[in-house]
């Protein structure tokens, strides 16, 4: 239905939101762990953004450990020598959702 969209729709938003901040503050901390970004995260979100609380909290902690584990990743090919780069943010590039039908009939 048109709700479901915009749920979906903010939730992917919230998302990618949120991924990127958590990347953002991995870089700047010089690398940091999902359960120590956890604690203080959700309130420094809200503070900085009121809309964060329509987004379902497990979205924006999948996204957390998404950002968190890449740059884990990231740290691992420094370490051993590897090339590598920053893990990229995450951007909007679908912009519409398509039904999809069952074929059987």
């Amino acid at each position: 239905t048109t709700e479901q969209k915009a749920i979906l729709r903010r939730w992917m938003g919230g998302y990618r939101w949120a991924y990127n901040k958590a990347i953002d503050y991995c870089l700047e901390k010089k690398g940091y762990s999902y359960k120590m970004m956890r604690k203080g995260w959700k309130a420094r979100m809200m503070a900085e953004s009121p809309w964060i609380k329509d987004i379902a909290a497990h979205t924006i902690y999948g996204a957390m450990m998404d950002a968190t584990r890449d740059y884990t990743k990231h740290v691992i090919k420094l370490k051993q020598r590897q090339k590598t780069t920053t893990p990229r943010k995450r951007k909007r590039t679908q912009r519409s959702f398509i039904s999809i039908t069952d074929e059987r009939g």
